[in-house]
């Protein structure tokens, strides 16, 4: 989560991370393509939770309200279990957010 959220808040500079990496494989491909048959339960809950890291930062990042303006209070008003997942994530990554 912390990684994810680093590496979005980064615009995509620097290493992908490997959670964030198969979360995008897998929705290309297919869990099962990419991670097989027998796989941990951590495992899916990392990279589930890395790429939902990312598409809420990705969200915040592009939402604008009606002037255009970038809102994060507004998107927060309108997706708040998005927003206490970047909350986490920028806890957990040392962010001041």
């Amino acid at each position: 989560m912390a990684r994810a959220y680093a590496y979005a808040e980064s615009n995509g500079h620097g290493p992908v991370p490997l959670d964030l990496e198969i979360a995008w494989r897998c929705e290309d491909m297919g869990a099962v393509a990419v991670l097989g048959q027998n796989v941990a339960a951590g495992l899916i809950r990392r990279v589930t939770l890395a790429g939902n890291v990312y598409r809420a930062f990705a969200s915040r990042a592009a939402y604008r309200d009606e002037s255009g303006a970038t809102n994060w209070a507004e998107w927060a008003g309108k997706y708040p279990a998005e927003n206490r997942l970047l909350n986490r994530a920028a806890m957990a990554a040392g962010g001041d957010e």
